[in-house]
């Protein structure tokens, strides 16, 4: 049972980094090699570049639109959105902003990684939801 967990989890994973590199495009977003040595990830980290797609996460993709990157990345990751739980959507947010944050030199997710960002992004669900 803990094996499916994991491999649904690692699924979800790529499924939301493939759409996050998708979503931004490979002009904004370079590609990165999930095997990259922590130097290399710090050194892509502090690029131009990601530090902007970091800070425009959440912020609209186009001035005449209200649609954020991350619902557009939500989007491409469940087409119908009935269909993804609160902890579904925290957890694919946790991995944008993990994957992205300047602050530290993962992007592969694993559990300690993406603990905390889930816990606060469910917080924020909890109360954006009130």
């Amino acid at each position: 049972m803990l094996d499916k967990h994991r491999s649904l989890r690692g699924t979800l994973t790529s499924k939301v980094k493939e759409s996050l590199f998708t979503i931004f495009g490979e002009n904004a977003l370079p590609p990165i090699n999930n095997n990259a040595p922590g130097v290399e990830i710090s050194r892509w980290k502090a690029t131009p570049n990601v530090q902007r797609c970091y800070e425009n996460l959440f912020r609209p993709m186009t001035e005449d639109t209200v649609v954020s990157y991350m619902a557009r990345i939500l989007e491409r990751v469940w087409p119908d959105s009935t269909t993804a739980s609160q902890i579904q959507m925290a957890y694919a947010i946790g991995v944008c902003q993990v994957v992205l944050n300047p602050n530290n030199q993962h992007i592969r997710i694993s559990k300690k990684v993406i603990k905390k960002r889930l816990q606060q992004n469910l917080i924020s669900f909890a109360t954006f939801c009130k």
